[in-house]
This record gives C-alpha cells, structure tokens and sequence, in this order.
C-alpha cells in the first residue's frame, strides 16, 4: 500500500510518518520509506544521515528516463500515460533503477529520498516540480507487492495540484488545532474530493481548544485518528512511545488498511482530466 503524509507545514507531517514507519516495522512490515520534503526531517527521523553520496531521484532524473527508454525532455505526464497500468518499478523484487535509488537502511526498511534539501539544488536547472518528477513518475508505475510505502510530504498543497501523490492509496492529512492548520486542511479536503484521492485527517498535538471542535465538526467522519503530546516522541526511540500514541498510530493504519475508495487509474486519469479543462 502507498500512504502519502500531506499537511500544514509545522503540523507534525515528519512525525506521523516516522511514527507509522515504526509501527510498520514493529509489526514486522517490510517499508519502503520516501522523504519527498525540503526539509528532510522524515530522513533524519529514522536514522538515517544524508550524504552528498546518498542517491536522490532528483539525482538520477536522466536515469530514469534511460531505464523507461524515453528521453529525457519527455514530459512526466506523458510518460505516465503511455505507461499507466503497467508496472515498470517493483519492490519485492527490485528493478534495476529501484536498487540505484533506494538505501537498505535495516533489514525490513528502504530510504528513498526525493534531495529538495540538498545543497546542489541552488545550481540545479529544475524547479522543485521538475526534480519531483522522478518520483511521481517511479510512484505511479510502482508494484509494491506485498511492502508498505510512506511517502513524508511537502507542506502545503503545491506537490497535491503537481499530482505528485495521486499514484498513492491514501493521503493522511495531518490537522493541528489551529487556525492555520485548519486553513490548510480544507484546501485539501477540496482538492482530493474535486481530483478522487482517497484521503482523512490525523489530528495531531491534539488538546481541547476552540479549533478542535471546528476540526470535528467540519470534517467529521473523515477524520480517522488523534495523536496527542507525548515526551517519549521527542526520544525518536519507538520503545519509549506512549501506549496510548502506540494504540493511536495502529488505529489509524487499520483505517487506512481498510478505506476503500478510487483506483490508481482512476485517481490518474480523473487529475489528467482536469489539467486538460
């Protein structure tokens, strides 16, 4: 299954993901996990320290279009087009290109890292939707098999017009219990409704305050879960997570586990349809 983490920058994106990914590996899931964000915090989470040697799918922007045998000035879109339901990127038994740009972290955990917060960026020649489309493109014509990928998002919802998560299952939209927050979660309530991403909120620092009950009135039973302040979050350690943060987090997979709602084709095709009106 492919979950992409969305929200509010500063809403607690990073932290939901590492959260997941940890449960996911508590449970012995195999996790293929995606830093896509400037900030690389979902990187440095799980451990991991990025290098100017790491490899980054902005990085091998060309390659993966020599992989696909399309040149490289091919527009993503196109290319995802011309290819759509059928699977050129797989996990469980990883292709050539998906073995240059995913890090064997652990045994049961792959990093793959976008490279937005690199410090080549300043003199590269693509904005941060150009160097993103490598991932957009290895997303929408993955075959995870039988692994879980978590894909850390960009703040806001720039990379949700791009169409950068629509190849994913679920997007979990964190929501903090402010103004802000709630602001950014309504413009993409309305864009996954109006482009069939499957979606629903986390509510994350949750405490009792005006803009919690705003957040369940107006989203209702879209929202599939509540992460509230715990210490233990701050160790980046998942054995000295809260029971309760624990029982939270397994919640909320087994809700996104179980949505059912728009298929791959379907959610592609429907964001295909309203770039071309």
């Amino acid at each position: 299954m492919k979950i992409a983490v969305v929200g509010k920058g500063g809403s607690g994106k990073s932290s939901i993901s590492r959260l997941l990914t940890q449960y996911l590996l508590h449970e012995n899931h195999t996790v293929c996990a995606i830093d896509s964000d400037h900030n690389m915090d979902f990187t440095d989470l799980l451990g991991y320290d990025f290098t100017s040697e790491t490899p980054t799918f902005k990085g091998l922007y060309d390659d993966l279009f020599v992989y696909l045998e399309e040149s490289e000035l091919s527009k993503a879109r196109e290319v995802i087009k011309k290819h759509l339901g059928h699977c050129k990127f797989f996990l469980d038994d990883r292709d050539e290109f998906s073995k240059r740009v995913l890090v064997d972290h652990s045994k049961n955990l792959q990093i793959g890292i976008v490279g937005l917060g690199s410090e080549d960026v300043i003199t590269g020649g693509r904005c941060s939707h150009g160097m993103s489309n490598p991932l957009k493109v290895w997303l929408t014509l993955l075959d995870e098999g039988n692994r879980d990928v978590v894909v850390d998002g960009v703040a806001g919802v720039d990379m949700i017009n791009f169409g950068l998560y629509h190849a994913c299952d679920y997007l979990i939209t964190v929501v903090e219990p402010s103004r802000n927050s709630i602001k950014v979660a309504r413009q993409i309530k309305n864009l996954c409704e109006m482009s069939d991403v499957n979606f629903g909120f986390v509510v994350n620092k949750y405490q009792e305050n005006e803009y919690i009950h705003q957040i369940y009135e107006e989203f209702g039973d879209k929202v599939i879960g509540s992460i509230g302040f715990d210490d233990g979050l701050f160790a980046y350690d998942y054995d000295k997570v809260s029971p309760t943060v624990k029982d939270s987090i397994a919640h909320i997979y087994e809700e996104v586990k179980n949505y059912q709602g728009f298929s791959l084709v379907e959610r592609v095709m429907k964001l295909e349809s309203l770039k071309n009106n």
